[in-house]
């Protein structure tokens, strides 16, 4: 297959012409080696997609860290923080499922969603303790959350 121009999701090396997503960031693995929480903001089909789904396969390949993606944007538009957590939790359990060292420390998603508020934090928490190396996850489409959600989120 030719490769072309994509203007509608993330690049795939293979398929699409792009700049190499790793230089255009520079910092980040600094900023995972300090375990430091940070942000990538900028216009849409810039590419932070692209970079994050790089940043997974070369940390992942690197073998120091377990790297995980992680979109939520099947959170849209969820606002009551029961239900937004839920699917938060629903989709991190499905992108770990495709996670060929993480799948077996899965957390028990339903034994989390009791209390809203700290859901997300007790069902990371549980999986940064059984997985054997550090675990990073890349939590893309994060602006899409609202209300109780967002701020639980957060």
């Amino acid at each position: 297959m030719a490769r072309r121009f994509n203007t509608t999701g993330p690049c795939i090396p293979a398929e699409h012409y792009m700049l190499e997503p790793e230089g255009r960031c520079a910092g980040v693995m600094d900023l995972i080696e300090r375990s430091d929480f940070f942000v990538i903001h900028a216009p849409r089909q810039s590419g932070k997609t692209t970079l994050l789904n790089a940043l997974e396969r070369q940390l992942n390949a690197a073998g120091k860290y377990h790297a995980l993606y992680c979109s939520l944007e099947t959170a849209q538009g969820i606002h009551p923080i029961q239900e937004g957590i839920s699917a938060i939790l629903q989709r991190l359990a499905l992108a770990l499922e495709d996670h060929r060292e993480l799948r077996q420390f899965i957390p028990p998603v339903e034994l989390l969603k009791a209390d809203p508020a700290t859901g997300l934090y007790r069902f990371l928490r549980e999986l940064c303790a059984k997985a054997p190396k550090p675990v990073v996850v890349f939590f893309d489409e994060a602006d899409c959350l609202g209300g109780e959600t967002l701020i639980s989120f957060l």
